[in-house]
């Protein structure tokens, strides 16, 4: 089973939307769901409760797409050997740190179920989604409405990477489309020069009128 598929993952809510949830459900000490981050593709958090308090877990994503719960800045790059060493046990992110990487927010989220480690308590009461509840959520971004965006990024996943099923690309391999989508939104505004100068910048300005709030 990926994220994507547990109840209690939330989608792209925010940190003040899963406080509510977890407040309608009860509060109870073990409660959490996990739900991806609107700043930034592919990060996920874990919201936890505990004596009638919110604990927000960052779950980040290394460059060799493993999973640290509140990554580290300087990470070290694990590369896999061989299919053996694709296993479930977490290894550590960096050389004598206590961070633990994991291959993907399942396993992390199996470890901590278990374990307390640095969580205020083990994730012991999974917060259920609500049948009616849409978890897949895209950004909303001023130059697009939401239905043009998730039309972008379904065309970027549906055209590339064809070794990818097309449910992973849309599922919990989404953030790399919208990554590639959003690098390249400005490309096609009006008010987009490509690459030139500070000097040029100021004569295309001044022969537009130089008025002000005149930019580009």
């Amino acid at each position: 089973m990926d994220l994507f598929d547990a109840t209690f993952y939330w989608g792209r809510i925010t940190r003040q939307d899963a406080e509510e949830v977890l407040e309608q459900s009860g509060l109870k000490n073990g409660l959490y769901l996990v739900r991806e981050k609107f700043e930034e593709a592919g990060a996920y958090a874990i919201s936890l409760c505990f004596s009638k308090r919110f604990y927000h877990y960052r779950i980040d994503r290394l460059a060799n797409d493993h999973v640290v719960l509140n990554g580290s800045r300087a990470q070290e790059k694990f590369p896999l050997t061989s299919n053996n060493s694709r296993v479930n046990s977490p290894r550590r992110s960096a050389k004598g740190s206590d961070q633990m990487e994991f291959l993907g927010p399942m396993e992390l989220i199996s470890h901590f179920q278990k374990n307390t480690d640095v969580l205020i308590t083990t994730l012991s009461i999974p917060c259920q989604r609500t049948f009616d509840h849409n978890f897949v959520q895209f950004w909303c971004v001023p130059l697009l409405t939401p239905e043009l965006y998730m039309n972008k990024v379904c065309q970027e996943a549906s055209n590339t990477d064809p070794e990818i099923p097309i449910k992973e690309k849309l599922t919990y391999k989404r953030y790399i489309y919208e990554r590639r989508v959003l690098k390249t939104l400005h490309e096609g505004e009006s008010w987009f020069h490509s690459r030139l100068s500070r000097q040029e910048a100021e004569i295309r300005l001044k022969n537009a009128g130089g008025k002000s709030g005149l930019f580009l």
